[in-house]
Formats: structure tokens, C-alpha cells, sequence
């Protein structure tokens, strides 16, 4: 049996188990159990604290990909994201050069 509440875990352990034994045999056991708390403490932070979160709505088809590609390579969602934003915005055309590639087509 466990329980949670806010940031603490608490559950039974069975510490040991005592059987008396009269002419060789079993008549009764006593059992005990210990009640152990355990104190949950969020995962540390690795990341630096200038990030932000933001909520983006992507297709299902989209969201079942990023799930594949992250599962096959270890990565949470999150971070392969962020790997492509940044891939993609660091092959982005600047503004100035796509409005001149635009005038000249």
C-alpha cells in the first residue's frame, strides 16, 4: 500500500518475517512492516535559467513523428526541437537577402 501526497512518497516495506515453530512445525508467523517516506525532490536543472516555455500546435501526423525521431534517438521531444529550430534558423536567409532574391526574380 502507498500513498503520495504533495512532495512526499510513503509506502510499507516488509522488514522480516518471524514464523514460530513447535515440534517441527509451522503455527503461526508474525510479520512486520515498516512504514518508509520518502521525500520526492524535482529532477536539478541542467539547462541555464534564461529559457522560456512556449505551447506550439502541431499536427497529430507531426507530433507522432517528433516522438518517433526523439525515441530512436534517446532525446526527449524538447531537445530535438530545439535542435531543429535551431539548425533551421541558422540556414534561414536573412531578411535583406531574401527581399533582394525576391526583386530579382
Amino acid at each position: 500500500m502507498s500513498t503520495f501526497s504533495e512532495n512526499h512518497l510513503s509506502f510499507l516495506c516488509l522488514l522480516f518475517v518471524i514464523p514460530e515453530i513447535r515440534c517441527g512445525r509451522a503455527i503461526s508467523t508474525t510479520v512486520v512492516f515498516l512504514r518508509c517516506t520518502v521525500q520526492l525532490m524535482a529532477r536539478p536543472k541542467v539547462q541555464p535559467d534564461d529559457r522560456v516555455t512556449t505551447a506550439l500546435r502541431v499536427p497529430k501526423e507531426l507530433h507522432q513523428r517528433l516522438q518517433t525521431a526523439a525515441a530512436e534517438r534517446r532525446v526527449g521531444i524538447n531537445l530535438l526541437v530545439n535542435w531543429a529550430l535551431e539548425e533551421y534558423l541558422d540556414e534561414l536567409l536573412p531578411l535583406d537577402e531574401l527581399r533582394s532574391s525576391i526583386k530579382a526574380s
